[in-house]
């Protein structure tokens, strides 16, 4: 029996051993920033990859916010291959809609339902389970595997991934587990939040002339960034930077002419721009305005940002995947985009290559009724075990 033929066997095995563990996750309701549910299933987790032979670690930014390492050391000459999932989950909106318990993790049709299912508890299981995999059956293995299971990546990541990575954690390259339909993320946007400010001057309302309308003021700008175009070439996977207008407060009452006013602004911007080429852009649309009419006044303020990543697909973690994809599907790999970054980004930062994919859809994430499919958890434990056993030296 070959080793490929090996791996897909003890993966059929692990099948009802899989499914049970996404099910315990999943009935652990676990937010983000939550310290209770995540120090819970962080502890549940650290259980779990012991099990499988690693030797772990917990590293909390703050108290009850269980980041989980788990290491397995091979051979010296191994590159060190890291595995990322995150434990924390978007809340559940209205339960009427949903057509089982969102927390109950029901099986239906051969779909794992409920908050986290898809997003992201079923790859992260998958990936300890598919180490388990390779540790039972090659009990000489040679590879180097980091797994990690980490805090508030649905809120930005910053005392999860981002904080391990800034602890110092190194590896070779980097897999995070997220729903791609078993599509290779290799590129994603940049996210930029923006404060746009306007001054005016107040008066009665019923003297305009009087006063400077601060919403009227903001709604020119506003009305320039619709449909506004960046001066950067299409992205072949990502297109064009988008920005969209999310909120806006200004005024007082009816009768009284707005000082200030204020909109926060979303752009989500490609690899070849950085955050403050945005800003600067932004800000030379608005001083042109400015030079249009002398009574704008108005800034620009830095709420938060995310860097645009992108890594070429002659690295070798994409090399390693694509192969693992075409042996275990039979299919060529295809790859794609996300308009978002996600813990990814924290990795490709700190110098490790680093891709996006795993089982299920990113059209069910966030979703109500939220599922994924055990067919696709199995064959994401095949693909996995099958990259760690390639990743070792020949």
């Amino acid at each position: 029996m070959t080793v490929e033929e090996q791996i897909y066997r003890e993966a059929e095995k692990r099948k009802t051993e899989l499914v049970e563990l996404v099910q315990k996750l999943v009935r652990i309701d676990s937010p983000s920033g939550d310290q209770k549910s995540l120090s819970e299933i962080g502890e549940v987790l650290a259980g779990e990859m012991r099990e499988t032979g690693l030797s772990v670690n917990l590293i909390e930014a703050e108290q009850g916010l269980t980041n989980v390492i788990g290491r397995y050391e091979g051979s010296e000459d191994a590159p060190r291959l890291l595995f990322n999932g995150h434990t924390d989950v978007v809340p559940v909106q209205n339960r009427d809609v949903w057509e089982a318990d969102p927390f109950g993790a029901e099986i239906i049709d051969g779909r794992i339902y409920g908050r986290g299912a898809c997003d992201m508890k079923g790859g992260l299981v998958a990936m300890i389970i598919a180490a388990r995999v390779v540790l039972s059956l090659f009990p000489e293995y040679r590879g180097n595997l980091i797994l990690t299971a980490t805090v508030d990546e649905e809120i930005g990541g910053f005392k999860g991934m981002k904080y391990i990575v800034d602890q110092g954690i190194s590896a070779d390259m980097g897999i995070v587990c997220e729903p791609s339909d078993f599509m290779i993320t290799n590129v994603c946007k940049g996210l930029l939040w923006l404060r746009l400010k306007t001054k005016g001057k107040s008066a009665h309302g019923s003297m305009p002339e009087k006063g400077i309308n601060a919403i009227y003021k903001l709604s020119k700008i506003l009305t320039m960034l619709e449909g506004y175009t960046f001066s950067v070439p299409h992205h072949e996977m990502l297109g064009s930077p988008t920005i969209n207008v999310g909120c806006i407060k200004g005024g007082t009452k009816p009768n009284m002419i707005p000082d200030r006013c204020e909109s926060e602004i979303d752009v989500r911007y490609l690899p070849s721009q950085t955050h403050q080429d945005v800003i600067e852009e932004l800000e030379k649309k608005i001083n042109e305005l400015k030079r249009e009419d002398s009574q704008i006044e108005a800034e620009l303020e830095l709420i938060r940002y995310r860097t645009s990543v992108e890594i070429n697909k002659d690295e070798p973690v994409i090399t390693l995947v694509a192969d693992a994809l075409r042996r275990v599907t039979g299919k060529e790999p295809q790859y794609k985009g996300m308009p978002s970054p996600g813990d990814s980004e924290y990795l490709i930062r700190a110098g490790i290559p680093s891709v996006m994919f795993g089982p299920g859809s990113e059209q069910l994430c966030h979703v109500d009724n939220e599922w994924i499919s055990v067919d696709d958890l199995v064959t994401g434990v095949k693909i996995y075990a099958l990259i760690m056993v390639n990743s070792q030296p020949h």
